[in-house]
Formats: C-alpha cells, sequence, structure tokens
C-alpha cells in the first residue's frame, strides 16, 4: 500500500511519504 496517497498526486507530500513507508 504503498501507491494510496500517490494515486491522484504526481508529487508526493511529506505526510504521504510516511505514511506510504
Amino acid at each position: 500500500m504503498k501507491n494510496t496517497c500517490y494515486s491522484h498526486r504526481p508529487i508526493p507530500s511529506l505526510t504521504d511519504i510516511v505514511s506510504g513507508s
């Protein structure tokens, strides 16, 4: 589940990186 937040965003925010990691 790494691209949950990345799906609709070309550039992931810091929050997405922390949550996605």
